[in-house]
């Protein structure tokens, strides 16, 4: 099935349903699919053929869903560039995708090879619209270009089709319990994938989605508990923002069913403190962008595993292996790797990266990790991340985990630098929100962790080099210790 049947169904089916809520403005889902086929229209008369990948650039965040859903109708390809990064770096995400046309502000700068194609000549009015449900489409075809996040190096490329995103929408959301009375609240940039994705997947489902302009966490409560949210997604970096604001009367978002934390983790401590103050029904995920969601943990996974990452979804098979890909006892930490048919099998003009992450029909994400008896995840840190000092392996979530529950600790980091004696020993990289001395952080982590794991040094940062979903550069944060931004033998 194309993607953008699903909401041909829901405007048949419920036409006055608000399917968009954007300050005093509705649209519902019998305007979004009249909008989405004038856009689908105007775009094939400007020249986008089926199958040629277009590149949507738009800071609106109706606008993009309305590109969005009316490429896959086309049967076009959908990339997604912020356009308030560098050229050099649109450059780049553009880099080997054969793109032609970019949609845009009339006023925004072709990028090499392109031409932009005004997102106001989409709208209804210049040309009419083909009728809905026009004709059979293979889902199998292509449709969005998804990229890594890059933190350990440069991103790298999948194109995922109609059916893969389809498969992901019912497994991400359906397993956390939403459905088509939900409301998503998204405080997100659309122009990251995993936002447009929980986006996508309101809509499939038949729900509402709500875009806000607020900026304080006082205006978000007041906007989930105004607008009777039901769902959110946020960061870690986001939770730590509204644990810092003790203005906010507890719980901050009462009515939310689902409070999603992702993209990175919270320490325990952390995750007691925002089920507390933030939300009851707080659940972290553990996703790839390239591969999707892998595990949730419900409050009371949470409880029963401090440390873990939550159990396996019901699509996903995981194992963790040795070198020679043999399943390791439950406990024992070796690599990760997971698969679903969803899963894509390579990446896009990578064939190096493609043998190392997809084997045998396995997915390798570069992960170290445990599975208890009861079938819990245990995230170990990637791979390359391993801090080997003088022969014994180190951990750095472990290590993160430790600093993350002192009181006075925002963010941490650890990374492997140099040292004199054991070669490489762990350094941490750490944010404050009070005053904290070294010597008061050794102390702290050497009740928690073995004293050989305690970081050899602490650099105390006004902030942490991130991606701009928030996640930890940590190649940045090596170099800074004098040691090679890729380790050896990662």
């Amino acid at each position: 099935m194309n993607l953008a049947d699903v909401l041909e169904q829901h405007a048949r089916a419920r036409p006055a349903h608000p399917a968009i809520e954007q300050g005093d403005h509705t649209t519902t889902y019998a305007a979004l699919l009249r909008f989405v086929l004038a856009a689908e229209a105007n775009l094939r008369n400007a020249g986008v053929k089926p199958g040629e990948t277009v590149v949507i650039m738009l800071p609106g965040r109706i606008a993009h869903l309305i590109c969005m859903f009316a490429l896959a109708r086309l049967g076009a390809i959908v990339h997604a560039v912020d356009a308030s990064e560098t050229e050099a770096e649109k450059s780049r995400a553009i880099e080997g995708l054969g793109v032609r046309h970019v949609i845009a502000a009339a006023d925004e700068k072709p990028l090499p090879g392109t031409q932009v194609i005004d997102y106001a000549s989409t709208r209804p009015g210049s040309v009419e619209p083909t009728p809905a449900f026009a004709t059979m489409f293979d889902g199998r075809r292509p449709l969005i270009v998804v990229q890594s996040s890059g933190t350990t190096g440069a991103p790298k490329t999948v194109i995922l089709s109609h059916d893969d995103m389809w498969a992901r929408t019912l497994k991400n959301e359906r397993d956390v319990g939403l459905d088509a009375s939900d409301r998503y609240l998204s405080c997100l940039d659309i122009n990251y994938f995993a936002e447009r994705r929980r986006c996508l997947a309101a809509l499939c489902l038949g729900g509402t989605v709500i875009f806000n302009d607020t900026s304080t966490p006082r205006d978000l409560a007041d906007e989930a508990r105004d607008r009777n949210a039901t769902w959110m997604s946020v960061t870690p970096a986001l939770v730590r923002q509204f644990l810092s604001d003790s203005s906010v009367p507890e719980p901050m978002f009462p009515s939310l069913k689902r409070l999603c934390v992702s993209s990175s983790f919270l320490g325990p401590g952390e995750r007691t403190l925002a089920r507390k103050r933030l939300c009851p029904n707080l659940v972290e995920r553990y996703g790839i962008n390239e591969a999707g969601l892998v595990t949730i943990a419900y409050p009371e996974d949470q409880e029963a595993f401090p440390e873990s990452v939550g159990r396996p979804i019901d699509a996903i098979e995981a194992q963790v292996v040795d070198d020679d890909d043999r399943t390791l006892p439950p406990g024992e930490v070796g690599r990760f790797r997971f698969r679903a048919s969803y899963i894509p099998t390579r990446y896009l003009d990578d064939p190096e990266a493609s043998a190392k992450a997809f084997r045998g029909g396995w997915y390798y994400p570069g992960d170290l990790a445990a599975i208890n008896e009861q079938g819990y995840l245990f995230l170990k840190g990637r791979s390359d991340d391993v801090i080997n000092a003088g022969g014994a392996k180190l951990y750095p979530v472990e290590i993160e985990a430790a600093l993350l529950d002192h009181p006075a600790v925002l963010e941490a980091a650890v990374v492997s630098g140099p040292h004199p004696v054991t070669g490489e020993a762990p350094i941490a990289f750490v944010v404050t929100a009070s005053a904290v001395s070294a010597r008061e952080l050794a102390k702290h982590c050497s009740r928690r962790i073995s004293r050989y794991k305690v970081p050899y040094r602490f650099e105390f940062v006004d902030e942490l080099p991130k991606n701009p979903m928030g996640k930890i550069l940590k190649t940045e944060l090596r170099a800074r210790t004098g040691a090679p931004a890729t380790p050896p033998g990662g």
